[in-house]
């Protein structure tokens, strides 16, 4: 099993750092924490006595800035349900952070327990930017404007800044290098009053996609490169990413399995533990105004294991911060 610990994967799995290096205070919490039997061996919180069922239309949400919605009833991977009431660690992964101002939420459903760096800021809705692409393209293969990795939205000949989408991709490739044209198409042809029903259905941050062409402030303005979920209507939390993660691949949402077995194929990411944690994720960067924001979400995988996590940065616009950014910090963690 993947021990929930500071680092989430274990002792004595990938890299390490000197044994002189002193323990944080959240490193002893944590122990702590488990020798009282939060954790036990099988990875399931144990229940406080004060615990309550939380209503499943409450969302999934935390009480803070993210909506004040507690998590909704819901099963585990392995079908399991989860813990009622989350248990909170509060980490400090200041270290792999290198000065820049960022939060990252680590999530097992099974356990129902988060570890949280910077649960304020992890609690704050901001632009998923391309990670909504994880739930576009679910909604565009659920909805059958794509069917296969193959698929295409037609490449008009445009020659943009990133020359990357200067072909024409597949849903595959367009996922992989984040091609704003070919999701722009995507979800046009889907159509508004469908993709509001699912991220609805998802509880997708807050929900609102009414900006539905963006409002030009990025990417020169251009309409094909803008929408409601690049620095626009749409907004997410860290920690709700996590959770909208696990309602996906644990099987809690109408999304058909082959699609979301598609999807994981997608995410699939080559930088692995040296212990064999299959590490998925899907990066995001977005400028507006005088600020950035920078964000990695997925999962690893060990074994029957899962844990879900989500890293943002926050930064001056001329710091130039980016999903990549976001992604090296995870996997330092991840990798610790």
């Amino acid at each position: 099993m993947l021990l929930i610990s500071l680092g989430i994967f274990g002792w004595g799995c990938g890299r390490k750092h000197a044994d002189t290096e002193a323990p944080s205070v959240a490193e002893s919490d944590v122990n702590l924490e488990k020798d009282e039997g939060i954790l036990s061996k099988d990875g399931k919180a144990a229940k406080a006595e004060d615990e309550k069922q939380p209503d499943p239309k409450d969302g999934g949400k935390s009480d803070q800035a993210d909506g004040g919605k507690s998590n909704p009833a819901q099963t585990s991977e392995n079908g399991e349900p989860v813990s009622e009431k989350p248990v909170i660690i509060k980490e400090d992964y200041s270290r792999y952070f290198d000065g820049i101002n960022g939060c990252a939420v680590f999530y097992n459903s099974r356990a129902n327990t988060f570890h949280i760096y910077q649960e304020e800021m992890a609690s704050v809705r901001v632009s998923p930017c391309s990670t909504f692409k994880v739930v576009s393209t679910l909604i565009g293969l659920e909805e059958g404007l794509v069917d296969s990795e193959e698929s295409r939205m037609g490449y008009d000949g445009t020659i943009y800044e990133n020359t990357t989408w200067n072909q024409d991709l597949n849903l595959k490739e367009a996922f992989q290098k984040s091609c704003v044209w070919y999701y722009r198409k995507l979800v046009d042809q889907v159509g508004e009053e469908k993709v509001k029903k699912w991220v609805d259905v998802l509880d997708y941050g807050n929900c609102d996609i009414s900006q539905w062409k963006g409002d030009g402030s990025v990417n020169g303005g251009a309409e094909e490169l803008n929408g409601f979920w690049l620095e626009s209507s749409l907004e997410i939390s860290a920690r709700e990413q996590t959770e909208v993660l696990a309602r996906i691949f644990d099987g809690n949402t109408e999304f058909q399995e082959k699609y979301v077995s598609m999807l994981r194929d997608m995410m699939k990411t080559e930088d692995e533990d040296t212990c064999g944690i299959e590490i998925y994720g899907k990066t995001g960067t977005g400028q507006n105004g005088n600020h950035a924001d920078a964000w990695y979400v997925g999962m690893t995988v060990d074994g029957e294991e899962t844990n879900y996590f989500a890293v943002r940065l926050a930064a001056a616009k001329e710091s130039r911060i980016t999903g990549a950014d976001a992604k090296n910090i995870a996997l330092r963690i991840i990798h610790k």
